[in-house]
């Protein structure tokens, strides 16, 4: 199946992905995972960093268990937000969303810059950019 996948081009892939409702990707750099899910339990979108440089805002309470400060995830219709992590969302061999394209599952899409991941609810606007340096909430 995988070499029927490759030979079918990336808007075949972008086509099976919506059909599917997940897409699992990084970005050229290698710092930044991201999964996009249509479905189950809600669509939601999920982008970790493999490094981070910047300073998150503090940790929510002691029992946040996991890493802090390099994952954010946002469920449809709700506001971005930093979570504490015991996985990550990194993986071998994943799709590369190169700089200057987009991608779209569902309600959320993403786009890969030099200057970081931005992913956006397009139904609400809401959304946020990730980048080993910075990141920022699109309210």
């Amino acid at each position: 199946m995988a070499i029927v996948l490759g030979c079918l081009g990336f808007n075949s892939l972008t086509a099976l992905a919506d059909t599917y409702g997940v897409r699992h990707f990084t970005t050229p750099s290698g710092n930044t995972f991201c999964i996009i899910v249509n479905e189950w339990p809600k669509p939601s979108v999920r982008c970790d960093l493999k490094e981070a440089t910047f300073t998150p805002p503090p940790r929510p309470s002691a029992d946040c268990d996991g890493a802090w400060g390099r994952s954010v995830t946002m469920t449809i219709g709700e506001d971005p937000a930093f979570h504490c992590i015991s996985d990550w969302a990194g993986g071998e061999n994943l799709f590369v969303l190169e700089y200057g394209d987009d991608t779209k599952v569902g309600p959320f899409q993403c786009s890969s810059r030099v200057d970081g991941i931005t992913c956006v609810d397009t139904t609400t606007g809401r959304g946020f950019r990730l980048a080993r340096q910075s990141y920022e909430f699109l309210r």
